[in-house]
């Protein structure tokens, strides 16, 4: 029986989290390595200080699918920045569901709160970059309003084998 999506809580990650996070993203880096532009062999590599900075950088809304246990099973991140000329951009760095718990709308809801969130700062617009193999991940963005501006072919290679990204952004504001 599938879990159960009412008894999933979707929130900022609090640092307190990290170590969830941090098993999250490896989780990710391990079983869609084609998706993502790091490594599970560079993540691994991390120190526990770096994770624990990761979900407390002022500059980057990490948002998580947490279960009643506290497990994370999803998140997404808006990354901004202090540069004056690129204040009004948020990018989503990384964006990922366990595949038990897709189907449920849970990046549905994770990207309505990366919106909000970007809305709430005021950001003119919101980028990201997605493979174009990744279909459920291109068909929610387009839902969304999130347009393609370009095509970046070999954009990843992982194994010997390329990957063409879309360059996918979305106006919050006129």
């Amino acid at each position: 029986m599938p879990p159960d999506p009412s008894t999933i809580t979707v929130a900022a990650i609090d640092p307190a989290q990290w170590q969830a996070y941090k098993h999250l993203c490896l989780r990710m880096l391990r079983e869609e390595p084609q998706a993502f532009g790091s490594s599970v062999e560079i993540e691994e590599a991390m120190t526990d200080t770096i994770w624990q900075a990761r979900v407390s950088n002022p500059l980057a809304y990490a948002l998580g699918a947490s279960v009643p246990d506290g497990n994370l099973v999803g998140m997404m991140v808006c990354v901004t920045t202090n540069r004056p000329k690129q204040r009004h951009i948020g990018t989503v760095a990384s964006a990922y569901v366990a595949p038990e718990y897709r189907h449920q709308h849970l990046g549905a809801r994770l990207l309505d709160g990366i919106i909000a969130y970007g809305q709430a700062l005021k950001l003119h617009k919101l980028n990201l970059s997605v493979v174009v193999d990744q279909q459920a991940a291109v068909a929610l963005y387009t839902s969304r309003g999130f347009a393609t501006y370009g095509t970046e072919p070999a954009a990843l290679c992982v194994d010997g084998k390329y990957y063409t990204e879309w360059h996918m952004a979305k106006l919050l504001t006129p």
